[in-house]
This record gives structure tokens, sequence and C-alpha cells, in this order.
């Protein structure tokens, strides 16, 4: 079995992480961003011009919005200061000043109307909309906390309970958000339940309350985006992707929802459906480069790297498209793997083009970063990059973050916490094939425990059925547990053919005690991997892994079988600092281990 986190298994990944991560499905409108948006005019004023940002008349409609901010805000200012006593001035001025960018005066406003609402409590019913708009102002601006205090102050109605669940995600506290809104049967508190079902990793009760909203009332874009990936959660792939379609058919333009649709199709290995999608996409936005990676990632997915790498070579002639930051280094990154992955490019040059771009962008973007840990061959480079994942800190969430510092945790060959890594993301991230490939595998090579490994690939596959790299590795664990039937029937559903299939069919030869066939197919695995590894150091290394791998096989099953000769293992030949590898490391001491039960 190869590793799902080594270099032969990288594949290139979109600015979004769409492709090579989880759909991004998870999606609600926010209750917060909801009260804070421009006035209505400004929006009527922006909707009816379309202009490009980098069109002729972009400067102009740049500075008309910028005053029609500033006039709304000395409106709103006379108005208030004209009804002190009106939380609902107060309340108008703090939106109209955040619009505007002007913080502190919004903030100021902002607690001078919940103060009036607090004051008028004692005596009667205080403004219910002043109070909403507040909050949300004060929550917008980064004041969370603050907004949280005043809402538990004043009397509660359902509009508030709705905010407060918003603010209770907003630091992750899930439990007391979906509390709040549990037992209401608005659509949006019923969205926003179903929305942390799903991250609660319960998609029965998420797709129970899609229906709900569903059966009462026409679907929306992000419902049906969420139903989607609650099928799809629940091993309903083919649901999954009439899900997305309708949301696609509701909003043709939205990006998130088309990139879902492609994301599905692609778990379904409908290739071409997927590539027609993003076509479509792409003529309805105009020369969006982000859609030029995703193109890419689908054509690599499909193993038709020439064409992958014609694309993105065209997009980066393209003068009509951005190639600069970190969209920029990405197609350079990607250029360089393709190249490298062809024999065009050695592994030393593939690796300073990536640091190259990974300096210019300093830590912007993660798939650089992720490229360079995946491709290295020595600890001491792929650590050197440690400083990259930091500076990462300033641009990314922390869940976004979590698989390359489980790569950096991986070459510190700190295992546990890689594990933990691992395993937390998978958990949070279940439509994920290469965080739960890697579960499964650590589970397997590290733990030792092929059979609660074998469980989990098996629940993976009924969300991701035609995972090459969950099928690969959960034949693995079932063939390592003693199960060579069951493991056999997993690798037939692989659609890829290659030296890591042959290797795992030669686990599962021994493992069912045919251990002639089993040298076989090792013999076989080595000689495909001569063929379809072009860089010489990089079929030493997997030379030396495959034959670790056999070992690791005999270890635990033996020679049994007639005609079986220790003769005819692989020969080990161990590359130049090869302790500095975690995999060959890892496998050594796992052939060790097995060896001597």
């Amino acid at each position: 079995m190869i590793p799902a986190g080594d270099s032969s298994a990288v594949v290139i990944s979109s600015p979004t992480l769409t492709l090579s991560a989880e759909p991004g499905a998870l999606r609600v409108t926010s209750p917060i961003l909801e009260s804070v948006g421009l006035i209505s005019e400004i929006n009527r004023y922006r909707s009816a011009k379309q202009v490009a940002d980098d069109g002729p008349e972009s400067g102009r409609v740049t500075k008309h919005l910028r005053g029609l901010r500033t006039a709304a805000f000395e409106g709103a200012r006379r108005l208030a200061l004209s009804h002190d006593g009106s939380s609902a001035a107060w309340s108008r001025l703090a939106q109209a000043a955040h619009n505007d960018g002007r913080l502190e005066v919004a903030s100021d406003a902002a607690e001078r109307a919940l103060q009036i609402c607090l004051d008028q409590s004692a005596a009667t019913s205080p403004d219910p909309p002043a109070i909403y708009s507040a909050a949300a102002v004060l929550a917008a601006i980064g004041k969370p906390d603050v907004a949280e205090r005043w809402l538990v102050r004043l009397p509660a109605n359902a509009g508030h309970r709705l905010l407060l669940a918003a603010l209770a995600v907003r630091r992750n506290d899930l439990d007391r958000a979906l509390d709040l809104v549990r037992d209401d049967e608005r659509v949006s508190a019923r969205s926003l339940a179903a929305w942390l079902y799903l991250r609660r990793g319960s998609p029965d009760m998420a797709l129970h309350e899609l229906r709900l909203i569903h059966r009462d009332g026409e679907p929306s874009t992000e419902t049906l985006v969420n139903m989607a990936y609650a099928y799809a959660n629940l091993g309903s792939p083919k649901r999954a992707v009439k899900a997305a379609r309708q949301a696609v058919l509701l909003s043709p333009m939205d990006k998130l929802a088309s990139l879902n649709l492609v994301a599905y199709l692609v778990n379904l290995r409908e290739f071409d459906e997927a590539l027609k999608e993003l076509h479509r996409l792409d003529n309805v936005r105009g020369r969006d480069v982000d859609l030029v990676l995703e193109r890419a990632g689908v054509l690599v997915k499909a193993d038709r790297f020439d064409k992958a790498l014609k694309l993105l070579r065209a997009a980066f002639a393209d003068p009509h498209r951005r190639k600069d930051g970190p969209i920029g280094a990405e197609i350079r990154t990607n250029i360089a793997m393709l190249r490298f992955r062809r024999g065009k490019l050695s592994r030393a040059e593939t690796l300073r083009e990536i640091r190259t771009q990974a300096e210019l962008t300093a830590g912007r973007n993660l798939n650089v970063i992720a490229a360079y840990l995946a491709l290295a061959d020595r600890a001491s480079d792929a650590l050197s990059f440690a400083g990259f994942v930091e500076q990462a800190q300033e641009w990314h969430e922390p869940e976004d973050l979590m698989p390359v510092r489980a790569r950096i945790a991986h070459w510190r060959y700190d295992l546990d916490e890689e594990f933990r890594i691992v395993s937390d993301y998978a958990a949070a991230k279940p439509m994920d094939e290469t965080a739960t490939a890697l579960s499964i595998y650590l589970l397997s090579i590290f733990k030792g425990n092929y059979s609660e490994a074998a469980k989990r690939g098996g629940l993976a596959l009924k969300r991701l059925p035609m995972s090459n790299m969950i099928l690969n590795n959960t034949a693995y664990a079932l063939a390592m547990d003693g199960n060579p039937r069951q493991a056999a029937s997993v690798l037939a559903r692989m659609s890829a053919s290659g030296y890591a299939r042959d290797a795992t069919a030669g686990l599962i030869a021994f493992a069912a005690g045919h251990a002639r066939e089993g040298l076989l197919c090792y013999q076989r695995a080595l000689a495909g991997m001569r063929v379809e590894v072009a860089e010489k150091s990089e079929r030493v290394r997997v030379a030396a892994m495959l034959a670790l791998n056999e070992r690791v096989a005999i270890g635990r099953f033996g020679m049994r079988g007639p005609d079986a000769s220790a003769a005819d293992l692989l020969s080990l030949e161990l590359p130049p600092h090869w302790y500095e590898d975690p995999n060959l490391r890892l496998l050594a001491e796992v052939a060790e281990r097995e060896g001597s039960r």
C-alpha cells in the first residue's frame, strides 16, 4: 500500500480546496450579515451597474458608492442627534457608520441604541428590530462578545435567539446554538439547525430539517446545497448529485453551488460531466482563473495529465486572466508538479520552483505549501517549510491549516500528533477523501488496529464509493486483518491500475495463503512502478517501499503455499538518508513488528 499522503498521490487542488478536500457545502444565510448589508439605495445602484472590478467605469462607480455611503451616514447622524431617545435612530446610525467604515462610531451608536432599549424594557416593550440591528453591527465589527452580553440582558424573542445562535456559532459553541434554534419552526431557524446538525456529524437529522423546510415552502440554493451534502454523507451519492443540480438550476451563476456539483460528479468519477459543468460556469462568469485550476484538478483525477498541463500553460499565457499573487503561484506550482510527474523536471528543480512561489506568497496559498511538503523527500527540507505554515496563520482559519500541520508532524515523525490531526480533520470533513484515506492508513500501519481501520474504510466507502485511495487502503486493512476474500472484493472495485494496486493484491494473496502468487504480484508492482515513475530517485524510494511492504506481508502471514521461495523476494535497497523519510522509517518498523510477532 502506498500512503495516501505520499507524493505519488498529490493532485492539483483549487484555491477553495473543493476538489482536493470536501465540497464546500455547509451553507446558511448568516443572520448577522443579513442585518448589516448596504442600504437598499446602494444595493440597487450596484446591481444596476454590474460593472467589472477592472472595467473603465469602476473608478467612477467606486467614487459614487463612497459618496452614497457618506451621505447615508450624515443623514443618519442628523436623525440620531435630533431624536436622542430613539433606539431606531441610533441603530440606523450604527448601520450607516458601519457601511461607511466608521467602526468606532458604529460601536458607540449600537451600544447607545441597546442602552435605550434596556432602559425602556422596565416600562414598555423595546424595539426588537433596533435591538437586532444594533447587536448585529457589534458582531460584524468584531465585538460578538459585547453583542451577546447586551442580548442576554434584554427581553428575548425569536429573532434575538436566532442572532444569539449565530453568535454562539462564531465562538464554536454548536451545542448552545442548536439549543437556541431547535424548537424554532421558522425557515431561517430550521436552515441554521440543519447546518448545525451537519457540522455535528448528524446528516440524518439535518436531512429531516431540510425536508420540513421543503415541505412547507420552496427550496433555496442554500437548503439544496446542504441537502446534497447530507445525502453524500449518508451514502447516497446519486441523490447528492440530483440535489446539487437543483441548486445550480436555481442559481446558475453561484460558484460554490456549481463547484459542489462538480465535486459530487468527481466522486462518482463522472469526469466528463464535471468538466462540462465547469465549462458552463466559466462561460457565464468569464475568464475565472480559479475555474482553470478546478478543470485541471478534474483532469488530473481522470489521469489526463498532459491535458491538465496544456490547460494550465494556456491559462498562464492568456493575457486576460489574472496570474499575480497566490493564484499565479498556484498555477506555477501545479505546472511544476505535472512536469515532475512527466519526468521533465527533477525533484530538486521542482522543489526549488515551489519554494520560490511560497516565498512570493508568504503563506497566503496553502496549496503551494502542501505541494512542497508532499514532494519533499528529506525531513530537513520539509521542516524548513514550518515557517511558511506559521505565516499562513495570518491568512487562514485554524481548521484549514490542519492538513499542513499534519504534514509537519509527519516529517517530525511525531506520528501520534499526525494521527490526532488527521483523525480530527477527517471527522470534521467526512467528504475529504485524502484525509479519510490517510486516517485509514495510519490506523492500520501506525496503530496496527487493522480491524478498526477496515471498519472505518467500509463506512467511508458509503460516502465516497469510487475513491481509489480509500478502496486501496480499506482492502489493505481487510487483508492485514485476515479477511482476504473481502479485501479482494474491495480491491476489484478500483478503477485505477498500477503498482499500488498490484502491491495490495500481493498482500491479499499472502493473506489467502498463496505466497507464490503474492511474490509475483510484488514483482509485477515493481515492473509497473519503473514504467509509471519517471524520476530515478523516486524509483529508488518507491522500490524500497514495495520491498518493505512485501516483508510486512511475509512477517504477518508467512510463506505459505507451494513453490514459494524467499529467493524471489524483491531486493531491499534503502536509499541514502532513508531514515529521514517517515514513510520508509515507519514501514521498516512495521516489518520488524510483524516479523517478530
